[in-house]
């Protein structure tokens, strides 16, 4: 009776779960609710001043929107997470999520880039109010990154983006979020956003300042990755030509003295590639007319042949490092871990009191953050 329960739970999860896979699919609203963090989830919930305030005028909506972002500003150094309730309530004014108690889907809605709804406004005026808008949500960002809410705080700089490309602050502070998350993938896209920031604002010494640093980080986080499996290969390959390869194997600091099949093995493989040479030698040596193999000097079927002898003779556990080592190459592609030493602290404590993050005169002492 109890299996028979089991199954039956199982089967109603599953059900349950292909529902909401539908739902997203057909409802692209719901799924932008789904996925946003909870700061903005804040924007579906309005109170009944931000609902009238949403009605009216566009210079009553600014008007508003700007008295909620110098209150934020003025409570920032103060209660953090109230200022942060401020910001958000003035993005409020101009983009939220329509929560439609009739309706599965929660759209969202941004009344300054639809053009359906800001088509009646004047071009300057709709950049004035996109300008506004957007240093409130990279504003938020600043709150969020002081409360180690790093990845909410990427999402806030990436929405601040998409109304006002050309946000140097928003950019800044999304790549300061990516470095706090610790990770190749994230330092690289750090890199990326500081960079795009210096094309905007050339003369930004800060700006210029962090690229440097962290370009400096980037550069020793790979040379440490390569050198971390570089101890697989000798110079690239499984093995030398001649008595060098025996000799790096008996020498080498990477060898295991308990492995002495390991070294055997190795023997064998170099007497069967010399003997191997020999033969070739032998063979050719007083044929010059053949085709040369890449520039080395070897007869072109006799460097065939010497290639696939040279593949038969390599080990199975050979064929285990190359697999090795061609797993990490594609999993490169993805978030690696970083050294904790270039990780830092994620209160903001990085050992360095010269890098970017731990000083605060950009952008923060600014009256207008």
């Amino acid at each position: 009776m109890g299996e028979s329960q089991n199954e039956n739970l199982r089967d109603v999860l599953k059900e349950v779960a292909n529902i909401k896979q539908a739902q997203l699919k057909v409802r692209p609203g719901r799924r932008a609710w789904e996925e946003s963090p909870d700061f903005f989830k804040y924007t579906g919930f309005p109170d009944a001043d931000t609902k009238r305030i949403r009605k009216e005028s566009l210079d009553i909506k600014l008007e508003h929107a700007v008295k909620l972002k110098d209150q934020g500003n003025e409570l920032f150094k103060q209660d953090v997470t109230e200022a942060l309730s401020l910001y958000v309530k003035a993005v409020s004014v101009f983009v939220w999520f329509d929560r439609v108690r009739e309706s599965e889907d929660v759209p969202l809605v941004n009344s300054l880039l639809d053009m359906k709804l800001c088509k009646d406004i004047p071009e300057d005026r709709l950049l004035e109010a996109r300008e506004i808008i957007s240093a409130c949500f990279s504003n938020a960002a600043l709150c969020l990154l002081k409360a180690s809410k790093y990845t909410d705080a990427i999402y806030a700089c990436s929405k601040a983006l998409e109304l006002e490309a050309w946000n140097v602050r928003a950019l800044y502070r999304r790549a300061e979020a990516h470095y706090q998350l610790g990770t190749t993938a994230n330092l690289e896209l750090c890199v990326a956003d500081l960079q795009d920031a210096l094309k905007l604002e050339p003369g930004n010494v800060q700006v210029r300042k962090a690229l440097n640093l962290r370009q400096a980080e980037l550069r020793e986080q790979d040379r440490k990755d390569r050198a971390t499996f570089s101890g697989m290969f000798h110079t690239g390959a499984l093995y030398k030509e001649g008595e060098e390869c025996c000799n790096a194997v008996e020498t080498s600091p990477r060898q295991d003295p308990h492995a002495p099949e390991v070294h055997a093995a190795m023997r064998d493989i170099q007497k069967g590639m010399a003997s191997a040479k020999a033969k070739k030698m032998a063979a050719g040596g007083s044929n010059q007319q053949n085709l040369l193999v890449r520039g080395r000097g070897l007869p072109q079927q006799q460097g065939i042949a010497s290639f696939f002898t040279t593949l038969s003779h390599v080990p199975w556990w050979g064929w285990v490092v190359i697999l090795l080592h061609l797993m990490y190459r594609l999993y490169k592609l993805f978030k690696i871990p970083m050294a904790k030493s270039l990780q830092g602290d994620l209160h903001g404590n990085f050992g360095d009191t010269n890098t970017p993050w731990h000083s605060t005169s950009l952008y923060e002492n600014d009256r207008e953050l």
